[in-house]
């Protein structure tokens, strides 16, 4: 499995950018030789070679997208261990779903992304990486949930960089179970264009701030319990 695993990595070497991904994945505990460090060295070398076709992100220089995979991986190490279902709201370049689909291969991911060219991207990530429990559906978040079952069957619901808007977030809510967690990575302010909506209907259950990048938080809310008086 090393030999494989090392001429994997030197034939990906031309194409990827100089992260240390080596020293990155051991910061998460990830050894680069093993199945889950081959396939995250694949999914740099995918996102670098699109990177130039298609904005997934800002720059691949190690500035930029060292954060963005440490952060991926440290919020992956903070999952929670009964989540089986994940939907991943505007999922873009892939994070953090696409390192969270490569560790925890038990839980089945749905990312959803309106734009066609980074849906492309994704499924072909998916197909390269062979990640079974993962699905891309390219389509807005309003129509894929109008015809997803009444209720989905998620137990954790995802966005990063992105602000729901009042309709999104009040479909999300009608379309999600009682139980689900709402994982939030955000700066400053709450992701949701009206913020209010995440205090009137949400509790906070914990909120961390990202080591890998400054101002930034990745915070899970449940919702409120409605409390019954007896007369």
């Amino acid at each position: 499995m090393a030999k494989v695993a090392k001429r994997l990595i030197s034939a990906f070497r031309g194409h990827m950018p100089d992260i240390g991904i080596e020293a990155v994945l051991a910061g998460a505990g990830i050894d680069w030789r093993s199945a889950a460090g081959g396939k995250m060295f694949r999914y740099v070398t995918l996102l670098a070679k699109w990177n130039s076709r298609v904005n997934l992100v800002s720059s691949t220089r190690p500035a930029i997208l060292t954060p963005l995979i440490q952060e991926a991986l440290w919020a992956a190490e903070r999952y929670p261990s009964d989540s089986r279902a994940h939907l991943d709201i505007g999922s873009g370049a892939g994070f953090p779903a696409i390192p969270l689909a490569i560790i925890r291969s038990e839980v089945e991911i749905t990312m959803v992304e309106s734009r066609e060219r980074k849906a492309a991207f994704l499924q072909t990530v998916v197909c390269d990486l062979e990640l079974g429990n993962v699905q891309v559906e390219n389509q807005r978040l309003d129509n894929f949930l109008r015809r997803s079952p009444a209720t989905g069957p998620w137990d954790c619901v995802s966005w990063k960089a992105i602000k729901l808007s009042a309709r999104d977030f009040s479909r999300l809510l009608a379309a999600t179970a009682e139980h689900v967690r709402f994982w939030m990575f955000h700066g400053a302010d709450l992701p949701a264009e009206d913020a209010s909506l995440i205090d009137e209907s949400l509790q906070l259950n914990r909120r961390d701030a990202c080591p890998f990048h400054a101002g930034w938080f990745l915070s899970e809310f449940r919702r409120k319990t409605v409390s019954r008086e007896t007369g």
